[in-house]
């Protein structure tokens, strides 16, 4: 049952990218944004989803929540790194 209903739903919300990776040879869609509570990466072709940060040191910490999520060690490597390229990339070039 909702007991509170708040009425901008979208008001702190934003989906940062969504791109298609290859790592040995899957395919991941990545999407990674920001929901009302934080960050988040979700790949819903492989039934994954985490929080997740959007700080450039933060990695290590994607990593760990992807492998939470039941992700292995080597693809959860790659795709935190893919992000934080993109953080790093995004940051220097003055977006969010």
């Amino acid at each position: 049952m909702i007991t509170k209903l708040e009425h901008n739903f979208t008001k702190n919300t934003k989906i940062y990218f969504e791109h298609n990776v290859e790592i040995n040879e899957n395919s991941y869609l990545i999407i990674f944004g920001h929901h009302i509570n934080g960050g988040f990466i979700a790949i819903p072709d492989w039934n994954i989803c985490c929080e997740a940060s959007a700080n450039s040191d933060s990695s290590y910490y994607n990593r760990m929540k992807l492998i939470d999520a039941g992700m292995d060690e080597i693809t959860a490597k790659e795709i935190s790194e893919y992000i934080n390229l993109w953080i790093e990339v995004n940051s220097q070039n003055g977006g969010d």
